[in-house]
C-alpha cells in the first residue's frame, strides 16, 4: 500500500498468513487487536505491505492540503476496490496550487486519450458512488471514473493524525 502526499506510520498489521491461497478475511477486532498497536515510536514509510486477507493500521498528519491516492500497487488490486483518495484541507488548496494551471493538461488528455493508439481495457480505477463534498449527498454519473472516495473535512471532528 502506497499513499501519495505523506509518511505515514505503521501502527500495526494482521500476521501473514501460512497458506495464503486458503485464508478467509481476518478483519480488525478492536477488543483483541488494539492492545498489539505499535503507538510508541512506530516504524515510518510511505509504502508497507498489506497481509492477504488482512487488516494494517496506519496514522499520518493531514496538514498537506490536495487530493491523495493510497493504494496497492498491483493494478487488478485497484480495480477490484483496494484504493482511497483523500481529500485534505480542501479548502486551502487553491492557496497552493493554481487550480486552473492544470486545465491545459486536462483538455490535452481528453483530446489525446481517444485517438491513443495503446488503448486501455481497465486503468485500475472503476465507476464507484461518491459524496459530495459540499453537501451530504449521493453523486454518481456515468462519466465519472473515480476510485472509491473518502472525504475528510476540517470541520469533521478529526485529530491531527488519523487512524485508518
Amino acid at each position: 500500500m502506497h499513499l501519495h502526499g505523506h509518511d505515514f506510520l505503521v501502527l500495526g498489521r494482521s500476521p501473514a498468513l501460512t497458506n495464503p491461497f486458503g485464508g478467509s478475511p481476518r478483519p480488525f477486532n478492536p477488543a483483541t487487536d488494539t492492545a498489539g498497536l505499535q503507538l510508541n515510536n512506530p516504524v515510518r514509510r510511505d509504502v508497507t505491505m498489506l497481509p492477504g486477507f488482512g487488516w494494517l493500521v496506519v496514522a499520518f498528519r493531514t496538514d498537506n492540503p490536495g487530493a491523495w491516492l493510497f493504494h496497492c500497487h498491483i493494478a487488478w488490486h485497484v480495480s477490484q476496490g483496494l484504493s482511497v483518495q483523500y481529500l485534505e484541507r480542501r479548502q486551502d488548496i487553491p492557496n497552493v496550487m493554481n487550480l486552473n494551471a492544470i486545465t491545459p493538461n486536462c483538455n490535452a488528455w481528453r483530446a489525446y486519450a481517444p485517438t491513443s493508439p495503446f488503448q486501455k481495457s481497465d486503468s485500475g480505477l472503476r465507476i464507484r458512488e461518491r459524496r459530495s463534498v459540499l453537501k451530504d449527498e449521493l453523486v454518481v454519473r456515468d462519466e465519472d471514473v473515480l476510485a472509491p472516495e473518502v472525504v475528510i473535512r476540517d470541520d469533521d471532528a478529526l485529530s491531527p493524525e488519523m487512524v485508518l
